[in-house]
């Protein structure tokens, strides 16, 4: 007769035992939340940083897929990052010469200095393909304006950072394949300028008649290009 106890036992399954290197080892460190979203862009958008060459073809649909990205919970996520670390991620992820980047630090508000940074020790710095720094910078642009406008309640402040950073980023376009970026900016912008409009609303009447023509004429040029993003 087999004892019960002793059948039991030998179907019970043997677990090895944990190593000390797989115990003990940490977790790996995530990427901060604004840069693994612009990493995640420039995935999407099929832009391999080792390949610097502005005659990189764009994937088809690629204003949808902006969209896309832009709906997407972890870029949702970063219109809770506070302006130190918009700040910070900006200068990670945007060239050192950007001209968003220089206007996003001077209008950094003084009460926003004390605020806890995200742990960016894995992040290191980015060098972002030349064709996709124009949409990084007005997608960083528009979480700046966004943390100005209701984060610091400074509308008037958000204004002029979002006229300033239009001009930065249509700049920046300029300078790259004319073939490349409507159709991945069109979305970007368009957020852009929705921010700016309700900043112009908050900020007081100059600020509104600023605007009008502004809206007017950013309007009017997909339209007479009927551009379908």
């Amino acid at each position: 007769m087999v004892d019960s106890k002793a059948k039991g036992e030998s179907k019970s399954p043997t677990k090895a035992p944990l190593t000390p290197s797989s115990a003990d080892a940490p977790p790996p460190t995530p990427l901060p939340t604004l840069d693994a979203a612009a990493f995640r862009l420039v995935s999407l958008l099929g832009l391999d940083n080792s390949n610097q060459s502005s005659s990189k073809a764009l994937p088809s649909g690629a204003g949808r897929t902006v969209r896309r990205w832009l709906s997407a919970a972890a870029v949702n996520k970063c219109r809770k990052l506070s302006y130190s670390n918009l700040l910070a991620a900006a200068e990670r992820v945007l060239p050192l010469n950007s001209e968003v980047v220089a206007a996003i630090k001077s209008a950094k508000p003084m009460e926003d200095g004390d605020e806890e940074l995200e742990d960016a020790s894995e992040a290191g710095k980015a060098t972002p393909h030349p064709l996709v720094v124009p949409a990084l910078e007005a997608w960083v642009a528009s979480l700046a304006v966004n943390s100005l406008l209701f984060a610091a309640s400074d509308p008037s402040a958000a204004f002029d950072l979002s006229g300033k950073c239009l001009a930065c980023v249509g700049a920046s376009a300029s300078q790259t394949n004319s073939t490349f970026t409507p159709p991945v900016l069109s979305p970007l912008i368009a957020r852009l300028y929705r921010y700016r409009s309700l900043c112009a609303d908050r900020a007081g009447d100059e600020a509104k008649r600023t605007v009008r023509s502004e809206l007017v004429a950013a309007h009017r040029l997909p339209c007479l290009s009927r551009a379908s993003d």
